[in-house]
């Protein structure tokens, strides 16, 4: 589990948890901090015999690794990472993001940002370049055509991609990748005294539990139940290997709250 406190994966675990909390089986945990540990676990893991099974969160890894895994007869299960050979519990991150800026689009925004990640991952899966993907493809068919200021890839303080383009007139809006970033605009917004959603309007993504607090509108993904998914997928294979392994894409939508 890469980035063990960010909200979005501690609620995947906590899905993870509510099973195995009604089985047998012992959760234990292996954060991923670096490429290095996250290769040092992948090709050790599949060799400890202690194990019963791995649910691997995040984590792209290639045929070679794919192949330990399958020789040692360890299951395994991917949660936001697809491979042919292991069960798998994903979203469509292309549709999320395009899900986001369509809504945006029929509120009537035409200038509309994108906010990625706080930085650039050097590790594990990264869903933002797919999510940035959408919001592209929902602005090409609205013929919506903005400077190269308005998509930020990666923006470690969202407040000065904010403050930048508040000077090209409002109202604005933003489609943030993440909930964390999208709550970061709205703090700034408050300092810059700006009326969310009358001078700027934002969506976020994730619906992470305090997204409501903050009265965020946002992409909900099923966070607790893919872990609870993906536990009861494993548990069915190490109950009865036979068992075919499975693709699973959960539903998502957007959660209309007060910020647009």
């Amino acid at each position: 589990i890469p980035f063990f406190t960010t909200p979005s994966f501690v609620q995947r675990l906590r899905g993870i948890a509510e099973v195995l909390s009604r089985n047998e089986y012992e959760l234990v945990i292996y954060p991923v901090n670096s490429r290095s540990q996250e290769t040092s676990y992948l090709e050790t893991l599949p060799l400890r015999s202690t194990l019963d099974g791995l649910i691997i969160v995040s984590q792209a890894f290639d045929n070679t690794i794919a192949q330990r895994l399958l020789s040692n007869d360890l299951e395994t299960v991917l949660i936001e990472f697809y491979h042919s050979h292991f069960s798998t519990v994903e979203i469509d991150d292309v549709s999320g993001g395009y899900m986001a800026t369509n809504y945006l689009i029929k509120k009537g925004y035409k200038k509309i940002a994108f906010i990625g990640g706080q930085i650039k991952p050097e590790f594990g899966h990264n869903p933002i370049l797919k999510r940035m993907e959408g919001y592209q493809k929902a602005l090409n068919e609205h013929n919506l055509k903005l400077p190269e200021e308005y998509v930020n890839e990666y923006a470690f303080d969202p407040g000065i991609v904010l403050k930048n383009l508040v000077k090209n007139g409002l109202p604005l809006a933003f489609f943030a990748a993440t909930d964390l970033q999208a709550i970061s605009l709205i703090k700034q917004a408050r300092i810059l005294g700006l009326r969310v959603p009358e001078d700027i309007a934002i969506v976020g993504f994730d619906d992470i539990d305090v997204a409501d607090s903050f009265g965020l509108t946002t992409v909900h993904q099923p966070l607790d139940e893919s872990g609870k998914i993906a536990t009861n997928l494993l548990l069915s294979r190490l109950t009865e290997s036979s068992q075919p392994i499975q693709h699973i894409r959960l539903p998502l939508k957007v959660i209309e709250r007060e910020t647009a």
